[in-house]
């Protein structure tokens, strides 16, 4: 248990400053100290660790490529002098090789965090791995729609609606987050309201079912979605609600506040 303690603290050390914000509220374990401690350490740490990365990679490029300029000069049997003035190419060059605009963007990552960390002792987050973090997110919302398409249909497909005597049946491919009891619902010159919610199989898919009742004629109406029909408008208008969330799931909506 306690080697399991230092190599949490370990970790968190090492990867929890370096971590985006949203990462850092989910991190699942204790932190061995203050954030603002390891913002500070982190980003102390991380601007020395640069700059000597930075500066080895540098006298490494500059030695080979004095190297291959001393040669090109002995080749064409150039005076000495003619090697003084490559200083400056060198210097510029090493910032469009892969080694050096990745060091300097390293430097310039952990000289911002360790200003963030003096300014708000807060850590701001490596770019490293913000980008890698955010494409893997992407990745992942995108796989998910695309289960989702697979098992509902796509999400622009418009509602399918019918009226079986006095029910309305609204199905669609994706639920509405912004539908809920306390809206009134328009289809065909008449108002109804959500009664009930599920997810049913549709052909070889599925899809969200929604039942909807008539609107009682006392209760007040707050917001509509218009739903089209024989005598409406145009396509499915949501809604925000005025504070209400969307009915759970299978079996009957939770009645609007203040309904009888």
């Amino acid at each position: 248990m306690r080697l399991k303690g230092w190599l949490t603290a370990l970790l968190a050390f090492l990867l929890w400053p370096l971590l985006p914000a949203g990462w850092r509220r989910r991190w699942p374990w204790p932190l061995p100290a203050s954030p603002a401690v390891l913002a500070h350490l982190s980003s102390f740490l991380c601007v020395v660790a640069s700059v000597v990365a930075w500066y080895a990679l540098f006298v490494l490029y500059a030695e080979a490529y004095g190297e291959r300029i001393s040669a090109l000069l002995v080749e064409r049997d150039a005076p000495p002098g003619a090697i003084t003035w490559y200083g400056l190419p060198v210097f510029f060059s090493f910032f469009f090789t892969p080694q050096g605009a990745l060091a300097t963007l390293w430097l310039g990552d952990s000289l911002a965090r360790a200003v963030c960390a003096a300014a708000s002792g807060e850590p701001l987050g490596s770019l490293f791995l913000w980008a890698p973090l955010r494409l893997a997110e992407g990745g992942g919302r995108a796989f998910r729609e695309a289960e989702r398409t697979r098992r509902y249909g796509s999400a622009s497909e418009p509602d399918r609606i019918r009226l079986e005597g006095e029910t309305l049946w609204v199905s669609a491919n994706r639920p509405h987050a912004d539908w809920n009891v306390l809206l009134a619902f328009r289809y065909g010159g008449r108002f109804y309201r959500i009664r009930a919610f599920t997810e049913v199989p549709e052909g070889r898919r599925r899809a969200f079912l929604y039942r909807l009742t008539p609107w009682r004629e006392n209760d007040p109406i707050r917001r509509v979605v218009d739903l089209g029909g024989p005598e409406g408008g145009g396509g499915a208008e949501p809604l925000s609600s005025p504070g209400g969330a969307s009915p759970p799931a299978g079996g009957e909506p939770p009645p609007p506040p203040g309904s009888p």
